[in-house]
């Protein structure tokens, strides 16, 4: 795995953990429409729940379910990100990483942030990810 796609897994995790966020927002909104059983269910000797409403609640519980282990995930990449990037020697680097990865930061935002030029910023990340790179091929070969 490049650096790179290493510390892109904390940006797409986040992302599902987003799409989660939104379906589970949908289907709180269905089963708010979802109504209940008609007086003609209510009459027969078996009444039954409407299906659509407990598949709903169904689909939500799974949704959240699957979110938090997303986010706990998510907490574990951090931390694991944040130690790799501790072994950088480069403060600046670490840093740029840092807000670029983990805070989800423009060059730009960097930049302000920094006190630097977003093409500074940019060679800046760059530079990171290669001497990334052989960090983690020697952390690979040990």
């Amino acid at each position: 795995m490049t650096a790179k796609e290493f510390l892109e897994q904390l940006g797409n995790t986040r992302k599902q953990i987003n799409y989660y966020k939104c379906k589970i927002a949908e289907l709180h909104e269905i089963s708010k429409r979802i109504s209940g059983c008609s007086f003609e269910e209510q009459n027969h000797a078996t009444p039954s729940t409407d299906p659509r409403f407990v598949h709903c609640i169904d689909e939500i519980s799974e949704m959240e379910y699957m979110m938090n282990e997303k986010i706990a995930e998510c907490v574990i990449l951090q931390v694991h990100i944040i130690k790799v990037l501790q072994k950088l020697n480069d403060v600046d680097a670490q840093l740029v990483l840092e807000f670029c990865f983990l805070k989800g930061m423009t060059a730009k935002q960097t930049a302000e942030k920094m006190g630097y030029s977003a093409s500074w910023v940019n060679e800046k990340k760059k530079q990171a990810i290669v001497a990334l790179d052989k960090i983690l091929m020697k952390s690979e070969t040990l």
